[in-house]
């Protein structure tokens, strides 16, 4: 029993919700009528806007020719979501004999009560859990809502149980959301709080709408089986000279193991704050 060879996770395309939150972010007033209609619509029903669509049309196409042929993979997965959806329903539009298994813990990170909330109503609301937040954005939690290391720890980690004893071996496409590749990151990469941290801090990984992730356990140079995953790419198909590190693969390290000496090295940044 082992991972699948080849796992691709494809970020939805753009949605209406994400129009209006990147207004929000621009201090464009989104209390007119249309932005409303979108603020107010539950979730897991935003659908993706046209520039979404085009979106998907492009990652299909990158995927065709730096991958495989979208109907040559051996397993289908996809969000319940509906901005999920229907980038998965975009991408195989022209492949009928694809079958997507859709699957609840797929589904965007829980944003609780903040969800439908502006960043100024977020702030004057929920204050504290704004400031964690933003000292903590792996730990933090929103009020009624799930952090990043939640669904890592109870998402990601029961699909990578249920895939190595599924797809051992084979090539997997997956349609989920940003969040969700966030924690996917963590689970397959063994990434530390801190290291988490610097990553969200660099606009250069921000998880952009139809980015394409993808695991190896294949050496993208000796084409030999490492027999587990051992390798990472990350492509931008809408924007590729954005992609984070030039679009290469990177061998992925192993557990993070450390001696003594190495331990207080990697805590040294945060000294301790208490005058003896």
């Amino acid at each position: 029993m082992g991972m699948p060879n080849h796992i691709v996770f494809i970020r939805h395309g753009e949605s209406e919700a994400n129009v209006v939150q990147q207004r929000d972010k621009l201090g464009i007033d989104v209390t007119t009528q249309e932005n409303l209609a979108i603020r107010e619509r539950t979730d897991y029903k935003q659908r993706l806007s046209k520039k979404g669509i085009e979106q998907a049309i492009k990652a299909k196409e990158w995927i065709n020719n730096n991958i495989a042929d979208v109907g040559e993979f051996d397993a289908y997965f996809v969000s319940s979501f509906y901005r999920a959806r229907e980038t998965a329903a975009t991408i195989s539009k022209d492949n009928s004999d694809i079958q997507w298994e859709i699957d609840d813990r797929l589904a965007e990170r829980n944003w609780g009560v903040h969800g439908p909330l502006t960043i100024t109503e977020r702030i004057e609301s929920y204050g504290v859990t704004s400031m964690l937040m933003y000292g903590d954005p792996f730990h933090a939690a929103f009020e009624g809502g799930e952090s990043i290391w939640g669904v890592k720890n109870d998402r990601i980690r029961n699909l990578m149980s249920t895939w190595a004893r599924e797809q051992d071996g084979k090539r997997i496409l997956v349609v989920a959301h940003g969040d969700l590749i966030r924690a996917a990151r963590v689970g397959f990469e063994r990434i530390l709080p801190e290291e988490f941290e610097a990553i969200e801090s660099n606009p250069v990984y921000k998880v952009k709408n139809c980015q394409i992730l993808e695991y190896s356990r294949i050496n993208p140079f000796t084409e030999k089986d490492e027999g587990k995953i051992k390798w990472r790419r990350i492509t931008n198909p809408t924007e590729p000279e954005t992609s984070p590190d030039n679009g290469q693969w990177i061998e992925l390290r192993g557990k993070p193991k450390m001696n003594s000496k190495e331990i207080l090295e990697k805590i040294e940044y945060d000294s301790p704050n208490l005058i003896k």
